[in-house]
């Protein structure tokens, strides 16, 4: 008997419906294994203590007088804020070099706002703040109502401080920088959020770069200065406030995709809302919720051990976000996380700035000569950390700093640290 030579194209078919049998059975395995992966929740872990919002209390005075600073007075209109490139000097901008050469302008600009720095002056007299965060942190709740105040109380201080040694009045240029010292201490030391706790870094670097102002213009009052450069409270730029309340926002918004799945017509649309909120498959809350907390809690263990300028290297994109468990929470957060490093490293260059204007004040109250001044800023008790970053121009006549937001966000335009030295 002659063998039957089953045609090329019915092997082929049927050659090509095994392996599309092959494949879908293969689809449908992985669904099924995807779908048991993603259809029991972690279970539930208290917030990591490292994590947890500290408890303020309610109504402090300088937060009460910042919120309702700007209000309108019986009658009147509402209180304008400074405006223009001088008196709100951008925070890249070299404002200790905009002021000092500005500085004869001053004092007609800020007599126009007279009424907010008598507000300002009776807000700064306050030595208790505290930011109260939301009961519920969710995206849509009101979060640091002082923070425009605050920031316009910090430059009017700075500024009548500047137009006062600009004029040689030693003493009320000595009151108003003792005055914005103490005010800034206070805000860097009751900020809870990141965007108040941004707030008051802006506040403190203007405020140093106001004193840097007031040295170049009056560089014999450097040692009536000096005790206004002292190192911060302890605490004052810890990072774990606004960890901990950034943390908690974003389990917030966790919570409420949750409670927008009961209602009708949430944001997630289509096939990603059915699959979400109908079947319970890829976004799992508690896995999602110990997952922010995991990496906050790595943010924050690289950022104590001093490293600046690459924690947050390594955060999760959208396009590596893919993961078979959770995977619409791991999405999610990729899409809503921030790249935290340049907010660590705004932080710490508080302090950089901080201690550049405590040498260059302690360099001019010593009356060291530019010759001389490298050699007197080698010798300096500095751990290497900031010394390294701390650098005298070629000529002596500034000392500047490489900002840790330089190393963080390389594109972005760093904050500069320069203080202004005179020749001697």
């Amino acid at each position: 008997m002659m063998a039957v030579v089953e045609p090329a194209w019915q092997r082929g078919a049927r050659l090509m419906w095994r392996a599309t049998a092959g494949l879908l059975a293969l689809l449908m395995a992985l669904l099924l294994a995807w779908a048991g992966c993603n259809f029991v929740d972690s279970r539930a872990q208290p917030t990591p203590p490292a994590l947890a919002l500290a408890a303020v209390p309610a109504d402090t005075p300088l937060h009460v007088a910042l919120v309702h600073l700007l209000d309108a007075p019986a009658g009147g209109a509402r209180l304008n804020t400074m405006q223009g490139a001088l008196l709100a000097c951008a925070p890249t901008d070299d404002c200790t070099q905009r002021w000092t050469v500005g500085a004869a302008q001053l004092a007609p600009h800020l007599a126009e706002h007279a009424a907010l720095g008598e507000r300002c002056l009776a807000a700064a007299a306050h030595t208790r703040f505290a930011e109260p965060l939301p009961a519920v942190m969710t995206p849509g709740a009101p979060m640091a109502p002082h923070t425009l105040a605050a920031s316009q109380c910090g430059l009017w201080l700075t500024l009548t401080a500047v137009a006062a040694a600009h004029g040689s009045r030693y003493d009320e240029t000595l009151e108003r920088l003792a005055q914005g010292s103490a005010y800034t201490r206070t805000l860097l030391s009751g900020s809870q959020s990141l965007v108040a706790n941004a707030v008051a870094w802006t506040v403190a670097r203007r405020h140093y770069q106001g004193l840097a102002a007031v040295l170049a213009l009056q560089p014999g009052w450097a040692a009536a200065l000096r005790p206004l450069t002292t190192a911060l409270p302890e605490g004052a730029l810890a990072p774990q406030r606004w960890v901990a309340a950034e943390a908690a926002w974003q389990r917030g918004v966790v919570a409420d995709l949750q409670t927008q799945c009961d209602q009708p017509g949430p944001p997630m649309g289509g096939a990603l809302q059915w699959m979400v909120c109908r079947l319970g498959l890829g976004l799992l809350p508690e896995a999602t919720r110990q997952e922010i907390d995991a990496r906050w809690l790595q943010r924050l263990a690289s950022a104590q051990a001093g490293d600046k300028a690459v924690v947050g290297e390594g955060e999760p994109t959208p396009q590596r976000a893919w993961a078979f468990r959770n995977t619409v929470g791991r999405l999610l957060l990729a899409l809503a996380d921030a790249n935290y490093a340049g907010y660590f490293a705004r932080q710490a260059d508080v302090e950089l700035q901080r201690q550049t204007l405590a040498l260059a004040t302690a360099m001019i109250s010593q009356q060291v000569p530019a010759a001389m001044r490298a050699d007197w800023l080698r010798r300096q008790a500095l751990a290497p950390q900031w010394l390294a970053r701390i650098t005298l121009a070629a000529d002596g006549a500034a000392l500047g700093a490489r900002p840790w937001e330089r190393d963080a966000e390389p594109g972005a335009a760093a904050r500069p640290i320069r203080v202004p030295l005179p020749v001697l």
